[in-house]
Protein backbone atom coordinates (compact mmCIF):
# COMPACT_ATOMS: atom_id res chain seq x y z
CA UNK A 1 0.00 0.00 0.00
CA UNK A 2 1.49 3.36 -0.97
CA UNK A 3 1.55 5.89 1.70
CA UNK A 4 3.47 8.61 0.74
CA UNK A 5 6.70 9.51 -1.21
CA UNK A 6 9.12 12.20 -0.42
CA UNK A 7 12.07 14.11 -3.28
CA UNK A 8 15.20 15.34 -1.65
CA UNK A 9 18.15 16.34 -3.30
CA UNK A 10 16.80 14.65 -6.90
CA UNK A 11 16.20 11.07 -4.85
CA UNK A 12 12.82 9.39 -4.19
CA UNK A 13 11.71 7.86 -1.79
CA UNK A 14 8.30 5.79 -1.46
CA UNK A 15 6.88 4.82 2.63
CA UNK A 16 5.22 1.99 2.10
CA UNK A 17 2.86 -0.04 5.17
CA UNK A 18 3.12 -3.77 6.04
CA UNK A 19 -0.12 -4.96 7.60
CA UNK A 20 0.12 -8.52 9.45
CA UNK A 21 -2.87 -9.75 11.20
CA UNK A 22 -1.45 -12.15 13.80
CA UNK A 23 -3.61 -14.00 16.68
CA UNK A 24 -2.19 -14.80 20.03
CA UNK A 25 -1.61 -18.52 18.57
CA UNK A 26 1.17 -17.39 16.11
CA UNK A 27 4.44 -18.57 16.99
CA UNK A 28 3.38 -20.32 20.19
CA UNK A 29 3.58 -23.76 19.11
CA UNK A 30 6.83 -22.58 17.36
CA UNK A 31 8.92 -21.34 20.77
CA UNK A 32 7.83 -24.56 22.60
CA UNK A 33 9.43 -26.77 19.58
CA UNK A 34 12.33 -24.26 19.90
CA UNK A 35 12.65 -24.82 23.66
CA UNK A 36 12.50 -28.43 23.63
CA UNK A 37 15.19 -28.61 20.60
CA UNK A 38 17.46 -26.28 22.89
CA UNK A 39 17.18 -27.88 26.36
CA UNK A 40 17.75 -31.50 24.58
CA UNK A 41 20.82 -30.00 22.98
CA UNK A 42 22.13 -28.50 26.26
CA UNK A 43 21.30 -31.84 28.07
CA UNK A 44 23.42 -33.44 25.10
CA UNK A 45 26.36 -31.50 25.59
CA UNK A 46 26.00 -30.01 21.73
CA UNK A 47 25.18 -26.52 23.25
CA UNK A 48 26.21 -24.31 25.85
CA UNK A 49 23.73 -21.96 27.98
CA UNK A 50 25.97 -19.24 27.46
CA UNK A 51 25.12 -19.98 23.47
CA UNK A 52 21.43 -19.36 23.76
CA UNK A 53 20.45 -15.91 23.12
CA UNK A 54 18.07 -13.41 21.34
CA UNK A 55 19.24 -13.97 18.28
CA UNK A 56 19.35 -17.81 18.22
CA UNK A 57 15.65 -17.67 19.22
CA UNK A 58 14.54 -15.08 16.82
CA UNK A 59 16.53 -17.10 14.05
CA UNK A 60 14.92 -20.05 14.98
CA UNK A 61 11.81 -18.76 14.82
CA UNK A 62 9.96 -19.46 11.34
CA UNK A 63 6.58 -17.83 12.08
CA UNK A 64 7.87 -14.22 12.41
CA UNK A 65 10.99 -14.55 9.32
CA UNK A 66 10.51 -11.80 6.75
CA UNK A 67 7.95 -9.82 8.99
CA UNK A 68 9.62 -7.05 10.77
CA UNK A 69 9.49 -5.71 14.58
CA UNK A 70 5.72 -4.72 15.13
CA UNK A 71 5.87 -0.40 15.38
CA UNK A 72 2.41 -0.36 16.51
CA UNK A 73 0.32 -2.87 17.50
CA UNK A 74 -3.77 -2.85 18.42
CA UNK A 75 -5.24 -4.78 20.52
CA UNK A 76 -8.71 -5.02 20.90
CA UNK A 77 -11.22 -6.04 23.68
CA UNK A 78 -11.35 -5.34 27.38
CA UNK A 79 -8.31 -7.51 28.31
CA UNK A 80 -5.18 -5.13 28.07
CA UNK A 81 -2.29 -7.41 27.55
CA UNK A 82 0.95 -8.41 25.79
CA UNK A 83 0.31 -11.93 26.44
CA UNK A 84 1.60 -14.02 23.73
CA UNK A 85 4.24 -11.16 22.51
CA UNK A 86 7.54 -11.59 22.15
CA UNK A 87 9.16 -9.11 24.13
CA UNK A 88 12.45 -8.17 22.29
CA UNK A 89 9.84 -7.66 19.39
CA UNK A 90 7.91 -5.01 21.02
CA UNK A 91 10.29 -2.79 23.05
CA UNK A 92 9.99 -0.44 20.80
CA UNK A 93 6.63 -0.98 19.71
CA UNK A 94 3.61 1.76 19.84
CA UNK A 95 0.54 -0.30 21.45
CA UNK A 96 -3.28 1.42 21.20
CA UNK A 97 -6.39 0.09 22.57
CA UNK A 98 -9.57 -0.62 20.73
CA UNK A 99 -12.32 -1.56 22.14
CA UNK A 100 -13.10 -4.55 19.24
CA UNK A 101 -12.51 -5.26 15.79
CA UNK A 102 -15.74 -5.98 14.73
CA UNK A 103 -17.46 -3.54 12.68
CA UNK A 104 -13.83 -1.15 12.63
CA UNK A 105 -14.61 0.97 9.27
CA UNK A 106 -11.54 2.03 7.67
CA UNK A 107 -11.66 5.61 7.96
CA UNK A 108 -11.26 4.44 11.95
CA UNK A 109 -8.25 2.64 11.18
CA UNK A 110 -6.52 5.81 9.06
CA UNK A 111 -7.44 7.48 12.14
CA UNK A 112 -5.09 4.96 14.59
CA UNK A 113 -2.68 5.50 11.82
CA UNK A 114 -2.75 9.66 11.76
CA UNK A 115 -2.53 9.14 15.80
CA UNK A 116 0.52 7.00 15.33
CA UNK A 117 2.04 9.03 12.73
CA UNK A 118 2.44 11.97 15.48
CA UNK A 119 3.83 9.79 17.89
CA UNK A 120 7.88 10.29 19.33
CA UNK A 121 10.10 7.24 20.03
CA UNK A 122 12.61 9.01 22.41
CA UNK A 123 13.83 5.43 23.37
CA UNK A 124 14.27 6.28 27.11
CA UNK A 125 15.35 9.84 27.00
Amino acid sequence: MKINSLTTNGYSTIFEAQVNLLSRENGKKEIICIARELSKKMSQGSLLASDISQKTISAALQATKGIPDPELVLLFGQAQSLSGFIPWQVRLTEIMSLSSHHNLYFREFLDILEMYSCCEQRFGK
